[in-house]
């Protein structure tokens, strides 16, 4: 049996998925299950977020949160295999239409809802202007490194001319 573990702020996407479509049924013959983490839960008064150092719109992840509950998830599967997913990783694609990387799903509601995610920032009102703007691709590039308290964390520092 295939083990899917999910770490997020938003647990139902999860739930509600694997209650509907197929995903329902291949779980229901044993073939797969699935764990799902909620990152408020590793963080201190659910406060998983804060301002990014030098500025800039919207708020970047803290990190406490991010290690402790990637630590618990590995300490309760030490055999699991980690993915983060990141605008800066390999391009996970595939040829089609549109498409949202290089394989192939069940369905076309996930890859549907990726897509719908990332148009609705363009909509006016919809988020920030500011946040748009900046963390839309600007000269090709996905985004440059960002920082959020603490100034320190197991030795890394935020770059002092941020502070």
């Amino acid at each position: 049996m295939i083990n899917f573990i999910y770490l997020t702020l938003f647990p139902q996407y999860f739930h509600n998925y694997f209650q509907i479509s197929l995903a329902k049924k291949i779980r229901e013959r044993k073939l797969l299950d699935y764990q799902v983490y909620n990152l408020r839960d590793f963080a201190v008064k659910g406060q998983v977020d804060d301002y990014p150092y030098g500025g800039g719109a919207g708020m970047v992840l803290k990190i406490e949160p991010l290690v402790a509950a990637l630590a618990a998830i590995q300490e309760a599967y030490p055999e699991s295999y980690l993915i983060l997913l990141s605008p800066q990783g390999r391009t996970f694609t595939q040829t089609e239409q549109i498409s949202i990387g290089d394989f192939i799903t069940m369905g076309g509601e996930i890859p549907a809802l990726a897509i719908t995610d990332a148009l609705i920032r363009a909509i006016p009102g919809a988020i920030q202007t500011e946040s748009y703007q900046q963390e839309t691709f600007q000269n090709s590039q996905l985004d440059f490194a960002t920082y959020t308290r603490p100034e320190e964390f197991a030795g890394l520092k935020v770059p002092a001319v941020l502070l």
